[in-house]
């Protein structure tokens, strides 16, 4: 059972995510290769639904029918009674993708998904109680009660026959409503004032932006930044509901002026076509190097110039305040080059389709942060870290290679916080790494190597992490020189679907029995175990709890995690 309920867990955010339509090539993260065998066993209920689908059922559900004013604060009311109509009240099964904010008050580790029963569907707080029938079997959630909002819920394919009927429109309902709450309704539109139609005022024009980034009639690193602008306010208003803060209050201000202006379609069409102006035109495919210069003594300058002309020779540059400002002003394949001090920045912007971030010191004399609480460093093309410190503070991956090569060279990869819910790098299916010379630690996993990508490791140590390399079938992973060290759980793990007799922890000699995994004086020291090998094997889950379930009435105390209403 164990066996089984660790699939659960390895499947996460990948699974759940990756439905929300349009978004998701933008704010899934990739935490593992089970798509495939999870959606073989247990596939949630899922819709591909066209802008003018969604926005007659949107004017449907919200409209008046005696044609009166809907505003904001009327919203949750006009979802409650569709729900009502809509959802089943109790029996169904669903998996619940926990948040991070709840992960990091029941002190688990995120992302994590668990399978539910729902005991009962409260429509008037547009949430649920349900039972969890299973985790991961380090969580001891199973067995516990907890209300949770509709939206963290994703009705499975396979249900009890006595409530499949229902379901289809169980699941529509649900799919609705998430989209809805995620992407269309703002965390300020409360606290509009109650003579602004909310329909008529938001619904179109946000409901075209979240189709106009579906099909990519967005620059990605546009819709990017959008994404993690919403993502943000929504953060801030969580944290407001427990502690209220005036630069909270200013920073959600901020965030609301800049997403508005980006929903009018003719201002956000005359700004990136004012972006795409400003873009330096190069000649030929010479990359454009970019000099980042803050503030400084003119022999700090002296020192610095230094040490950039063997970099560009006689090539022309450009020079920028702050990093920040030169990623906003840069484009695809620029090379930026720092100097020895600390560089915030929020986000990659073009830079994530390519380019080079390189320190010109030693790599603890050049550190790059930022707020950044989704992925920090997001790369979809061929992009080189080098000779930097990269200290994640807050997000909840450190680097997540979607597409195309990444290379950290000579750097030091460091969770600042601490946090338990924190990975460090996440290479996506089709995807590659290249890390040399590097030192990667403190995070809960420090690289996990998906189905199909590739990732090769050379001189590096990896430490203080739980779970040192996570490794899974059908990728390709060469490790020369590697040295992990007080990783707790273990240094490098494979999951795999072939069945073994066994599922031992061994030394990392035991590696060289998958073809796909190459090693070279690879090394350990205090880690729980240097190789963990789990075998997951094909099951079902929902089946053997169907199976299985009892009427167990526990009498645990239920714990509402609705931190924030959607009222």
């Amino acid at each position: 059972q164990n066996k089984k309920i660790q699939i659960l867990r390895k499947s996460n955010c990948l699974v759940l995510l990756s439905f929300h339509l349009g978004f998701s090539s933008f704010v899934v993260l990739v935490y593992s290769s089970r798509l495939t065998l999870f959606s073989k066993m247990n596939p949630v209920i899922t819709f591909n639904k066209s802008y003018e689908h969604r926005l007659q059922e949107y004017t449907e559900i919200l409209t008046d029918p005696h044609h009166k004013l809907v505003h904001s604060s009327q919203v949750h009311k006009k979802w409650s009674i569709y729900a009502e109509l809509a959802i089943q009240v109790s029996g169904w099964y669903a998996i619940w993708k926990i948040p991070r904010l709840i992960c990091e008050q029941l002190k688990i580790e995120f992302p994590i998904t668990v399978f539910v029963h729902v005991v009962d569907v409260h429509y008037e707080k547009l949430a649920a109680t349900v039972k969890v029938l299973a985790d991961d079997g380090d969580t001891n959630l199973s067995g516990r009660h907890f209300i949770v909002p509709l939206i963290e819920l994703w009705p499975t394919k396979k249900q009890d026959p006595s409530h499949q009927p229902g379901l289809s429109s169980t699941a529509d309902c649900l799919d609705s409503l998430r989209v809805f709450y995620l992407y269309i309704f703002m965390p300020w539109d409360l606290e509009e004032d109650d003579s602004i139609n909310w329909v008529r005022e938001h619904l179109e024009s946000r409901l075209r932006l979240f189709y106009e980034i579906s099909t990519n009639n967005i620059p990605k690193h546009t819709a990017v930044h959008i994404n993690n602008l919403i993502t943000e306010a929504r953060h801030l208003h969580k944290r407001r509901c427990v502690e209220d803060d005036a630069k909270y209050r200013v920073r959600m201000m901020q965030i609301r002026n800049e997403v508005e202006f980006l929903e009018n379609p003719l201002l956000r069409l005359a700004l990136l076509k004012r972006r795409e102006r400003l873009v330096p035109k190069r000649k030929g495919n010479e990359p454009a190097h970019v000099v980042v210069l803050p503030q400084g003594k003119v022999d700090d300058y002296i020192t610095f110039l230094n040490h950039v002309k063997p970099h560009v020779g006689a090539t022309n540059v450009r020079y920028k305040p702050s990093l920040n400002t030169a990623l906003i002003d840069g484009a695809t394949d620029d090379v930026i080059l720092l100097s020895n001090c600390r560089h915030s920045f929020k986000e990659l912007y073009a830079l994530q389709n390519g380019g080079v971030l390189k320190g010109l010191f030693g790599r603890d004399d050049t550190v790059v942060f930022s707020p950044q609480e989704i992925n920090m460093l997001d790369c979809c093309g061929t992009c080189t870290f080098e000779n930097l410190t990269i200290e994640v503070q807050a997000a909840q991956c450190g680097l997540l290679v979607r597409q195309g090569t990444v290379t950290l060279k000579n750097c030091k990869f460091v969770n600042a916080v601490k946090s338990h819910t924190c990975d460090g790098i996440i290479v996506s299916p089709g995807a590659i790494l290249n890390v040399i010379d590097c030192d990667i630690v403190g995070f809960e996993r420090a690289i996990i190597a998906n189905f199909l990508s590739k990732v090769h490791v050379t001189n590096t140590k990896i430490e203080n992490a739980r779970f040192g390399l996570t490794i899974y079938d059908n990728s390709t992973v060469k490790l020369d020189s590697c040295h992990f060290r007080n990783c707790c759980d273990f240094a490098v793990g494979v999951e795999t679907r072939n069945e073994l007799e066994d599922c031992p922890n061994g030394n990392f000699d035991m590696l060289k029995m998958f073809p796909f995994v190459t090693i070279k004086n690879v090394t350990g020291e205090g880690n729980g175990a240097d190789c963990n090998i789990n075998s997951v094997g094909e099951i079902d889950l929902i089946q053997d709890l169907l199976n299985a379930q009892s009427d167990d009435d526990s009498s645990d105390e239920t714990l509402d995690t609705t931190i924030v209403k959607l009222k």
